[in-house]
């Protein structure tokens, strides 16, 4: 019988663990149907920025929001070309009086979220991302951001769950599964861990460091488990 202690395993390095970050692009959930003068509007503002008018395209979008307030990509058109502009509380006060007309657009809130982050909101933009949880539906990105910045926070628990959430619409999401693996580790569960790692690996989309961490974790969690 080898009486060797089980090699422990090592701890992720600090740039493993996700930080803050924009988060992913936006897509409006339910948007009410947009009037047409708002849309065309709209429209214009895209082919604006395409064009490199920002200048015109800030202008037709703000046109089509007094026109019609509820027209959700407009609003958050805008708020990005804002931030572009180094206008982050602009675009995050635009984002709120989003969400107090329409409360249950989760794209606002993934929006603003990093805005109120990366200013220092911490506990507001993590209330914020969990009262709109349960109206993001099952939409991917917005669980993994939020399950991004509670692993961040060692809420390992919460993490997790937000992860399983996004992998129940993209299960080959190689980022989401180190996520969850690293979840499941801080929670203790380290079997389980062990496999979200090898779903991860066996991507093989991983290269670098991903690569390396992954193939860390997984030989310390076989030496931890006896395999």
């Amino acid at each position: 019988m080898d009486s060797r202690a089980p090699a422990p395993v090592s701890r992720p390095p600090v740039n493993a663990i996700p930080a803050v970050a924009a988060a992913p692009a936006v897509a409006a959930r339910a948007a009410p149907p947009a009037a047409p003068r708002a849309e065309q509007l709209y429209q214009q503002a895209l082919a604006q920025s395409s064009q490199s008018q920002p200048e015109l395209a800030l202008k037709s979008l703000r046109e089509a929001l007094e026109t019609q307030p509820g027209h959700v990509q407009a609003r958050l058109t805008l708020a990005r070309l804002l931030v572009d502009r180094k206008q982050a509380d602009a675009a995050a006060d635009l984002l709120a009086d989003g969400l107090m007309l329409l409360p249950q657009q989760s794209g606002f809130a993934l929006a603003l979220a990093p805005l109120w982050f990366q200013s220092g909101r911490q506990d507001d933009a993590m209330g914020l991302l969990a009262q709109n949880a349960k109206s993001a539906g099952n939409a991917p990105d917005y669980h993994a951001y939020y399950a991004a910045q509670l692993l961040r926070l060692q809420r390992h628990a919460e993490a997790a769950r937000q992860y399983s959430i996004a992998l129940g619409s993209n299960p080959g999401m190689a980022d989401w599964l180190i996520g969850l693996g690293l979840s499941l580790q801080g929670n203790r569960n380290d079997k389980d861990a062990l496999e979200a790692f090898r779903r991860a690996f066996d991507t093989g989309s991983l290269t670098g460091q991903k690569r390396e961490l992954v193939e860390q974790m997984i030989a310390g969690l076989k030496s931890r488990l006896g395999l």
